[in-house]
């Protein structure tokens, strides 16, 4: 196929098309999940993560950069923002890996639950 040949732009807008359905599949499973989460739950934390630096490290590549978390996120805080919840980022370097709850009491006194 050349370049401006009628069976290249046929193929070219086939491979639009199916990159529109995915990219309308992963919005769509997207705004379920948030729908879902939101409807759940009044305060939703979530871990702010650093895609690029994942998709080096980890040898992911595009399938980490490719799975819409940026969009995810947005989608999660709009819609939490409209019934009138809370979303929370936690910080990456705050999380560990021993499970302590923090309790934050009327007073404003910190319990440590174990």
């Amino acid at each position: 196929m050349q370049k401006g040949s009628n069976n290249r732009n046929k193929q070219r807008l086939k491979v639009a098309r199916l990159h529109e359905k995915v990219s309308n599949q992963r919005k769509d499973f997207l705004h379920k999940q948030s729908r879902q989460i939101t409807n759940a739950y009044d305060c939703v934390c979530i871990e702010d993560l650093d895609m690029k630096a994942m998709s080096r490290l980890l040898n992911f590549g595009k399938s980490v950069s490719d799975n819409g978390w940026g969009m995810f996120t947005t989608f999660l805080r709009y819609k939490l923002e409209e019934q009138g919840k809370k979303l929370v980022k936690v910080g990456r370097f705050f999380t560990s890996s021993k499970p302590v709850l923090f309790v934050v009491t009327k007073m404003q006194k910190r319990k440590i639950l174990r």
